[in-house]
């Protein structure tokens, strides 16, 4: 009979960022000695810095298994020994996607290490991305959304399911698209519950068109539309001297605290201000536009 040991630690505060892995006790001779730890192996900068630890530690140790906890992407990371993030078994957000698992592990008398994966999922999150650059209008981007949501219909397995839609690409129909942002998410919607039968969440819908006009010839413009685009342009040359300003760290330390450190945190860097900076040129001159034949 196969006998083993079970090492493990929990956290004595919420937050710890010493190596527990090094406390760890030497492995049980003659048994199969599997090692729990929630941490962050190899200090990942997008994950919480917990009870961080080395690769090396936890191989020095000499257990035959390391079952780890806090990164909910599963990964092998090793397998003499094994050390697994199993993952977790059920996408929380958008940021999860995909199927979820567990880890079955099968260990014969030999010691012999064998994993299944069993997915796990009951609700999996997908994003769809829909490519517009081919559209002249906005009921040909409805029509690839059709089609996009009838594919996921059949790949969905009768289960419900939460998209978050994405819809990129220099079209002919983002002033139409971006003229009203509430109108696209409820036709996404609308045809979400069309092609799947009920089953499909539309999460969120991110209008992330670019126009195809020509962004020289607007620059020329003496007129708000010209002056929009030569404002914006300023703004993308010097992005970063704008997420210094004093305002963008003050409005950032009054966010309420589920927007701040919530599962998504709302974080006012470089990357979000720049995104928001073509997202704002391509509002405006969407709306500025309407009435103009380019």
């Amino acid at each position: 009979m196969l006998r083993v040991a079970i090492h493990g630690q929990s956290f004595a505060t919420p937050e710890v960022t010493e190596d527990l892995a090094e406390k760890y006790p030497p492995p049980v001779p003659n048994f199969f000695n599997i090692g729990i730890l929630h941490t962050n192996l190899g200090g990942v900068s997008e994950h919480a810095n917990y009870a961080p630890c080395s690769l090396q530690t936890l191989k020095n140790k000499g257990y035959q298994y390391w079952a780890l906890g806090h990164v909910h992407n599963g990964q092998v990371l090793c397998t003499d020994p094994h050390v697994v993030y199993p993952g977790n078994i059920q996408g929380r957000n958008g940021r999860e996607q995909g199927e979820k698992s567990c880890e079955l592990v099968t260990v014969s008398e030999a010691g012999t290490i064998s994993i299944e994966k069993i997915f796990t999922s009951v609700v999996p999150w997908i994003e769809a991305v829909i490519d517009a650059s081919g559209c002249q209008t906005a009921d040909e981007v409805y029509e690839k959304l059709r089609a996009r949501f009838g594919a996921l219909f059949l790949e969905s397995k009768d289960r419900v399911t939460a998209v978050r839609l994405r819809i990129v690409g220099a079209t002919d129909a983002h002033s139409e698209l971006n003229r009203d942002a509430e109108q696209v998410r409820n036709e996404a919607i609308s045809i979400a519950n069309e092609c799947g039968n009920g089953l499909f969440w539309v999460e969120r819908v991110q209008l992330a068109t670019q126009p195809r006009w020509d962004r020289e010839e607007l620059l020329k413009r003496d007129d708000p539309i010209g002056e929009v685009v030569r404002i914006v342009a300023a703004l993308r040359q010097d992005a970063a001297t704008v997420a210094t300003w004093s305002s963008i760290a003050e409005l950032q330390n009054k966010l309420p605290a589920e927007l701040a450190d919530g599962a998504e945190p709302i974080k006012l860097d470089l990357e979000t201000l720049r995104t928001a900076i073509e997202e704002a040129e391509g509002l405006l001159l969407a709306r500025l536009l309407a009435s103009e034949v380019l």
